[in-house]
């Protein structure tokens, strides 16, 4: 009787380990997904505010 529950205590501590390390590669990937998402908002944000900004100071040199 005392194998099976170090057996079972094993099986657990293994399925915890592997709960946590799949956790936290989730984590991970969900971070860098949002990261990644933020940047080429920003980034078009910016981009599109630059043309903006160009386009009418042209305007401007032209009137």
């Amino acid at each position: 009787m005392k194998i099976m529950h170090q057996q079972m205590l094993a099986f657990l501590a293994i399925l915890m380990t592997m709960i946590v390390i799949v956790g936290f590669l989730f984590a991970q990937f969900m971070f860098h997904s949002v990261y990644e998402q933020t940047y080429s908002n920003l980034n078009n944000y910016a981009t599109t505010f630059f043309s903006l900004v160009v386009d009418t100071e042209e305007d401007n040199e032209k009137n």
